[in-house]
This record gives C-alpha cells, sequence and structure tokens, in this order.
C-alpha cells in the first residue's frame, strides 16, 4: 500500500488487541486501581481504526509533521 500500512487478517488484529488489554487491565489491577467498563469494546476501537486514513488525508501535509495529537488520539482509540 502507499502509505506503508500492512493489511492482516481481523483475527489477528482482534487477538492482538485482547491480548494487549489483558496485559493493561493485569497491570492497572496490580496498581489497586479498578478495571471494569475502563476500556472501550474492541468493535469500536475497530470502528476509529478504520477511519484513521480518511481523516488523515484532511490534514494538509506540512501540517501532518505538527499535528502531534493525531497520533495521541489514535493511541487512545486503538
Amino acid at each position: 500500500m502507499e502509505n506503508g500500512l500492512v493489511l492482516v487478517d481481523e483475527k489477528s488484529v482482534n487477538t492482538s488487541i485482547t491480548t494487549y488489554d489483558n496485559q493493561l487491565l493485569g497491570f492497572i489491577n496490580e496498581l489497586g486501581l479498578p478495571t471494569q467498563n475502563i476500556l472501550v469494546a474492541v468493535d469500536e476501537r475497530k470502528k476509529v481504526v478504520k477511519n484513521i486514513d480518511d481523516v488523515v488525508s484532511l490534514l494538509e501535509a506540512e501540517k501532518r509533521g505538527e499535528a502531534k495529537y493525531i497520533g495521541s488520539i489514535i493511541k487512545v482509540g486503538g
């Protein structure tokens, strides 16, 4: 692909997200913090990921390098 993204199958993505979620929840639990209902469902996060390319394409190329907040939002949503 022209943007450098590598396509993977949906099952692999779901497995990776679930593994990450479990590790994150374990860490949060170790800190003694609540873990119930703090993460957005995988299906909802996939919607965000699917729209990233369209949203970023709206930014002028010169502005992308300065748009640090976009990467932060992607991380939180992904």
